[in-house]
């Protein structure tokens, strides 16, 4: 049989199917195969007959026994992809509004190139939308937890789980495209995104884009700049039908930690510099080209006195002659933290070795960052200290109630004064609070900015005197052409201060877009040349180890670069949300009723790694602040999955928490234990049996020490279900918290194992750390795991350590003592995870 010519036509993009055949001259051929094109006045047709003639000019087409000519068809087809591309949607799931702020980028490049389409929450379908009914979508999904799909996105999962298992084809028409949004610090990365492309292909729909996944522990935009850039591309050429065959491979598009190259999308390297480096006959290029007659060394350090900075001097200084008495006139230039006497060392810049002989360096364009907002600054003075009034768009991701002030009570601390970390007990009234909770939920704390961080952050940016004056906030003209909106937490009118203090946060480390920012404002060669080593992408392993990993803050980057001066209106544009701090239950809300308690590790970060001063954790920072009565303002956060099973009595469970992590389990054996007493009648036994106490090692009448009350109270079914609990602290006598309530849940057997490691102490009996207790108990734990099927774990901890050894450490006891290779192992797991059998919530 002769190759069929392939005719490029525009279903590539719409869901039609690619090159409508043209066959040679072969009289009496047919072949039958799908398309899918159709107008709003024609229905859709799927069986369709080829029939050649022998001339391939007058190809006639069979449809319900009717004859048309190749020339219809493909004007059909045509004027079906113009209607679609006019009306694709963007649909976004985002938890913490990053997704969010993704959707909204791409919908206003969108707007730029007068592509009209639609954007909507994936909580609006059915409302706003109808997935069934969509041709064309984009999809924008981020995950939360251990791969598990945003709050806004529950219900649209539920929906298309429930039309697979259906066995529906409800998506047969739609093509989309997918970026996911992930951390590869924890177990299952990208698990909401790669779940959605499942659920998509399984109900027949139609991926016309390769699908990104943008990995936070590496930057974000890394992958999604040049996704969204290649998408655009893809669809102004299907809008234009001149170039729709060089649509791209389906290869998936991700990025790897140890590859400094930007992840190729199928494209020559001359479509990425475009997006990524800077072009070669620009100013940029030249002053980035100039280095290599400057300083081969790279190494800087900037001293200058006041009349050195207004001559523009760029001269090096050695720094053993900087820091000498003999020259009083060079002296630190930003070191006001106000409510501080102390001064700093004097930042050193240095280049990095292996990037030296890069001449090119692929930055991020500034093109990307389009100017969208303006601040106007009056000499009124600006009063103002409470919140903008709340709406449901300055609501926070995941929140379950409205804010509330809530009241300390009391304060305990959990561990000895010689204990490296100070771990507190908070309890807060919630008397007037009406949103019912439950064990495994959290409070999320609405904490400020530090007076002193903003103090010196004001001054730095040489605000300090405009800093408590009127600000308001407005869109220029171009971006209101464009249709962007002001975001919802940033108040029309309000205060530099309070913008800074409130709204924006300056703890979080610089995003290489800043970076990018940062280098181009400022003065001198040797910084500028530092901040694109770090933005590029060959030196993402330097922005790894330095800005992410060191932790260091806004302001810590500003101290480094001394000459760097940004716009503040870029700075209110560019940093993220000041995002509340959530904390776990220590509770249970029918023992505890009308009050919370919550434990906290105080963390104390030094000023080391370039941290340039010492600093507390905002959150815990701000506790430690508090005095009894003060009010700090919270909100609901509910958990999906991170709760106890219906069947609370009877379901095994395991749980698994190091140090503060412990706490939300104390709320599961508080519940387990009055759910278990308030469902029998105590009179009807007490008083009555005559037992022998195992406590008391003596016969009594009617005993009522804990455990004979639940041997007498329990069934045959319950009284020897399965909860264990692993705890792990540094030194039993320090920090090993809860111990007493543990320790009476485990003589009652409402806890019948509790393993608990001390990781500081050399014992020849005990476990150092909680993954060598869980391989000690191998046996049982296997054991309760495959046998049965209704069995939980519970895992509460550190996501980027201990949350990743447990995992490990399951996977090797499935191996030893499940007879399982390393692949069945790990699809063992991968199975509880997604039956919501190993459950994690984690922290940063």
């Amino acid at each position: 049989m002769p190759e069929p010519v392939s005719q490029s036509t525009a279903g590539d993009v719409c869901g039609l199917k690619r090159g409508l055949p043209v066959f040679a001259r072969s009289a009496g051929h047919v072949q039958k195969f799908s398309l899918y094109f159709a107008m709003e006045l024609q229905a859709i047709c799927e069986n369709l007959t080829v029939v050649s003639d022998g001339i391939s000019s007058l190809i006639t087409v069979n449809l319900f026994f009717r004859q048309y000519r190749y020339r219809y068809i493909y004007t059909c087809i045509y004027l079906y992809a113009k209607f679609m591309l006019s009306n694709f949607l963007i649909a976004y799931g985002s938890q913490t509004g990053q997704a969010k702020a993704i959707a909204l980028r791409l919908s206003e490049k969108c707007q730029a190139h007068n592509l009209t389409h639609r954007i909507h929450c994936l909580s609006a379908n059915e409302k706003e939308f109808c997935i069934e009914k969509e041709r064309l979508v984009i999809f924008v999904v981020s995950t939360t937890g251990d791969g598990e799909p945003p709050d806004s996105a529950h219900r649209f999962f539920t929906c298309l789980k429930r039309q697979v298992r259906q066995k529906q084809k409800s998506l047969s028409n739609l093509k989309f495209a997918l970026l996911g949004l992930g951390d590869s610090n924890y177990n299952t990365f990208c698990g909401a995104p790669k779940a959605l492309e499942k659920l998509l292909f399984q109900l027949h729909a139609k991926a016309f884009y390769p699908t990104g996944y943008c990995d936070e522990a590496v930057e974000t935009a890394t992958v999604a700049e040049p996704w969204i850039c290649g998408l655009l591309e893809l669809l102004l050429s299907s809008n234009n039908l001149d170039s729709i065959d060089k649509a791209l491979p389906l290869a998936k598009l991700s990025l790897e930690m140890e590859n400094t190259e930007i992840a190729s999308l199928g494209s020559t390297p001359e479509r990425l510099n475009g997006i990524m480096t800077p072009r070669s006959n620009g100013r940029e290029s030249q002053a980035i080209r100039c280095h290599m007659e400057t300083d081969p060394n790279y190494r800087y350090d900037y001293y200058y006195d006041d009349d050195q900075r207004r001559r523009g001097d760029q001269s090096t200084v050695d720094p053993t002659i900087a820091h000498s008495p003999s020259m009083p006139s060079r002296r630190p230039r930003f070191y006001t933290f106000e409510e501080c006497q102390c001064r700093w060392a004097e930042p050193s810049v240095v280049g990095c070795e292996q990037l030296r002989n890069v001449i090119e360096l692929k930055v991020p364009s500034m093109a990307l960052i389009v100017p969208k907002l303006t601040s106007i600054v009056t000499h009124e003075d600006y009063t103002q200290l409470n919140f903008p009034s709340t709406t449901p768009e300055t609501e926070y991701a995941g929140q379950a109630s409205p804010r509330y002030m809530a009241k300390l009570l009391r304060r305990t601390v959990l561990t000895a004064p010689t204990a490296k970390k100070t771990k507190v007990l908070l309890e807060f009234d919630l008397s007037g609070f009406d949103t019912p909770y439950k064990p495994g939920d959290a409070f999320s704390f609405i904490c400020s900015n530090p007076q002193n961080e903003v103090n010196w952050l004001l001054y730095r940016m040489n605000l300090s005197v405009l800093a408590d004056k009127r600000c308001t906030l407005k869109l220029l003209p171009e971006a209101e052409r464009r249709g962007d909106k002001l975001p919802p937490y940033l108040p029309e009118v309000s205060s530099l201060r309070y913008l800074f203090t409130h709204c924006l946060d300056i703890r979080q480390s610089p995003s290489r877009i800043l970076l990018r920012l940062f280098a181009e404002h400022c003065k001198t060669f040797g910084e500028k040349r530092r901040l694109m080593e770090l933005c590029s992408s060959q030196g993402q392993q330097q922005y790894q180890r330095y800005i992410r990993r060191a932790g260091l803050s806004l302001m810590d980057v500003l101290h480094a670069f001394p000459s760097c001066l940004p716009p503040v209106d870029r700075l209110i544009e560019l940093l993220p949300r000041l995002r509340p701090r959530p904390y776990s239950l220590a509770c249970s809300p029918l023992v505890e009723e009308k009050r919370c308690k919550i434990v906290y590790s105080l963390v104390s970060v030094t000023a080391e790694e370039g941290r340039f001063y010492a600093r507390n954790g905002l959150a815990t920072g701000y506790f430690e602040t508090m005095k009894i009565g003060d009010q700090i303002e919270m909100f609901l956060r509910q958990s999906s999955n991170f709760c106890l099973p219906s069947d609370i009595l009877n379901t095994p469970i395991v749980m698994i928490g190091p140090g503060t992590g412990v706490a939300p389990f104390i709320s599961f054996l508080q519940h387990i234990k009055y759910v278990f007493f308030s469902k029998r009648n105590i009179s009807d036994i007490a008083g009555v049996v005559v037992v022998l106490c195992i406590s008391c090692h003596i016969i009594m009448f009617g005993c009522c020490c804990c455990f004979c009350l639940y041997r007498a109270l329990s069934t045959e079914e319950n009284r020897w279900c399965e909860r264990w609990l692993f705890y792990g602290c540094q030194f039993e006598s320090l920090d090993y918290i809860f111990r007493k309530q543990l320790e009476d849940f485990h003589d009652s057997f409402l806890l019948t194992h509790l393993v608990v490691s001390f990781s500081k102490e050399e014992r020849e009996d005990k476990a150092k750390y909680i993954q060598d207790s869980i391989r000690e108990n191998g046996f049982s734990l296997v054991r309760l795991l495959t046998e049965m099927n209704q069995s939980r774990v519970y895992v509460c901890g550190d996501v980027e350590n201990m949350a990743k050894e447990v995992f490990q450490a399951f996977i090797d006891i499935l191996q030893s003592h499940g007879e399982m290779s390393a692949d069945d192992a790990k699809k063992f797991m991968s199975d509880l995870i997604s039956n919501e059998r190993y459950i994690l919530d984690y922290w940063l």
